[in-house]
């Protein structure tokens, strides 16, 4: 079996994913570019749409947009007005694709919009060496824990590298085989999001408006516990139920999330 070096990764590709994911984070970014997608608002007026989080965390991720050329401010139109940039618009087929592996590879036992299928996916990436982990098994090969730590850039530790490869193993991504790990059929999928992620075309005409999902209920509890405003009842129309991972193996895998870089 060929050795595996960092030289054999590209470099490039690795760079833009990261460089995409980090524009897409942190928590509720993707949920205000699909609340902007219907038409410029203030953040009061994505706030009211989006009540089960606060207002001030809106307004903080709208600065943050802001600054990362996602969101810009709309001249003659109410003061604090915002609307998507072109960059923007751009990462609609990156999003879409994450909101596809989402709903392919860790379906929901309820309804679960597609913005946050995107922010579970995007954590996943995030998560740290995920995506040169990838990069080092889309070849097909299967690849031993020591090859794989030679690949990553900058250097990882043998226990650094074994909790990432069980945090992939735990959602689907990897699994063992006697010679090392290997991508399975859903960590194949992710590679071609990566691909989407890196390859965000120069110009893209936008996409068609839409109308924002609401959250769950089991989500809106959550914040509701954290001090953030309930939901209104009335927005849900589908039973509570648990998130959980389609199964890899016969016993479900638990979903595990990790801090990114």
């Amino acid at each position: 079996m060929p050795d595996l070096a960092t030289r054999d990764l590209d470099t490039d590709q690795l760079d833009a994913t990261r460089r995409t994911l980090d524009t897409l984070h942190p928590r509720w970014t993707m949920w205000c570019l699909h609340m902007l997608r219907e038409a410029p608002a203030t953040s009061g007026t994505v706030a009211r749409s989006m009540r089960w989080i606060s207002p001030s965390v809106i307004s903080q991720r709208l600065s943050g947009m802001t600054a990362r050329g996602l969101v810009a401010p709309v001249p003659d139109r109410p003061r604090g007005t915002v609307a998507l940039t072109e960059r923007a618009r751009e990462l609609v087929p990156a999003q879409e694709a994450l909101a596809a592996w989402g709903r392919a590879h860790h379906p929901a036992v309820e309804p679960v919009p597609a913005a946050e299928h995107e922010e579970r996916v995007v954590r996943l990436l995030r998560y740290a060496h995920t995506v040169p982990i990838l990069a080092a098994l889309r070849d097909g090969r299967s690849r031993s824990d020591s090859e794989i730590r030679h690949a990553l850039p900058g250097g990882v530790s043998s226990v650094t590298l074994d909790n990432r490869l069980r945090h992939l193993q735990g959602n689907g991504v990897i699994h063992r085989t006697p010679q090392g790990c290997a991508l399975t059929t859903a960590g194949y999928a992710l590679t071609g999001v990566q691909d989407a992620l890196a390859a965000r075309p120069k110009r893209h005409g936008g996409a068609e408006a839409r109308p924002v999902d609401a959250p769950t209920r089991s989500h809106a509890a959550t914040n509701h516990r954290n001090g953030h405003r309930p939901v209104p009842p009335v927005l849900f129309s589908h039973p509570e139920g648990p998130w959980a991972p389609a199964a890899t193996t016969p016993t479900a895998a638990t979903v595990r999330t990790g801090r990114g870089r």
